[in-house]
């Protein structure tokens, strides 16, 4: 029996926690009327101030919007997951009955028949759909709302543009005479990009990681924030973030790294400081620093080495190329490799 109610109270406890995990949908109803009340499958929830707002579980709902002296509002929406507004116009014919006329002086005994009353235009839902969520939505000049949007309009013409920064604005009339769903799809403006990587010829570049091309390169891309990347061997990646709202001309220059160096002595000279074990009798300077090692790192780039041994002096200038490591090979002159 203990089992069988443990048992019992754990299914409870999940049903519970599936009901309450559903998502609630935010419904704002506006109104030209203040203190009118509303009431929601005939429940009283509120009253507008001129506005109200409420969340509701999806599902199926009947509005009825009520204040003495006016026309009473009624309409039904369905609640799915994007919030809904729904516009209502009380102003109008009174929902009570007029008072009674005065007795027209000429005619004491007929009196003046009340104003027939205006019928209530029926509303429907009308949803607006966009290939890019968080547009703006505008009915008949006035804002409503951001994709995906879900708002209640009476019955009638309307003029929708559905507008967003970066993209050409999407325009529609529209005749309203029942539920209507109206997908926008936005065309993305585009713009020149030039990129360069000045002392990298042929550098490969990359937008968000994706390879583009290389070095100097020529596009079109769309409206927006991207990452771009440059990279080339022998030197430092370059990462900048590029907003295009316009053209783009990216000139760059990329940091060199130190390429690795072996020197190469004249065989009779490295065989003599091989056998001391040291640079007794042979001096190297590069750019001036004598070494103590014939391996080091240096930038790419103009470099002068100079060979000092006993009466012997070797002096020359060379290029030290960026991207790989080398030899330095010294004899009558100099050679890298």
């Amino acid at each position: 029996m203990g089992k069988r109610l443990f048992s019992l109270i754990l299914i409870l406890v999940a049903a519970a926690g599936m009901t309450f995990a559903q998502n609630k949908v935010q419904v704002t109803i506006q109104c030209d009327q203040t203190g009118a009340k509303i009431y929601l499958n005939d429940n009283a929830v509120g009253y507008t101030t001129p506005n109200f707002s409420m969340s509701v579980f999806p599902g199926t709902y009947t509005v009825r919007i009520v204040k003495d002296g006016f026309a009473e509002f009624r309409t039904s929406f369905t609640a799915f997951q994007s919030p809904i507004t729904i516009v209502a116009h009380l102003a109008g014919s009174p929902s009570t009955p007029p008072p009674p006329p005065v007795p027209s002086p000429s005619n004491p005994g007929i009196p003046v028949p009340p104003v027939p009353p205006q019928s209530h235009e029926p509303s429907y839902q009308f949803n607006v759909r966009a290939n890019v969520n968080g547009a703006q939505v505008y009915i008949n000049g006035s804002y409503v709302g951001s994709t995906p949007l879900a708002i209640m309009l009476p019955r009638g013409n309307y003029s929708v543009v559905v507008r967003l920064d970066g993209y050409q604005d999407y325009s529609r009339s529209i005749r309203l005479n029942g539920p209507y769903t109206l997908v926008a799809s936005l065309n993305s403006y585009q713009y020149s990009v030039s990129i360069s990587a000045i002392n990298a010829p042929n550098a490969t570049i990359y937008r968000d990681n994706s390879y583009v091309g290389s070095s100097p390169y020529r596009g079109t891309w769309s409206y927006g924030s991207y990452m771009v990347r440059i990279s080339a061997p022998g030197f430092a990646d370059y990462a900048q973030q590029v907003f295009v709202n316009g053209p783009v001309n990216l000139q760059v220059s990329l940091t060199p790294l130190a390429v690795n160096y072996e020197i190469k002595l004249p065989d009779d000279l490295y065989s003599s400081w091989k056998h001391l074990g040291k640079f007794s009798d042979v001096d190297v300077y590069f750019d001036g620093t004598k070494l103590d090692s014939l391996r080091g790192s240096a930038l790419p780039g103009t470099h002068h080495i100079t060979l000092k041994y006993r009466d012997l002096r070797l002096e020359s200038d060379f290029v030290l190329p960026a991207g790989k490591p080398v030899t330095i090979e010294l004899s009558l002159g100099v050679t890298v490799y």
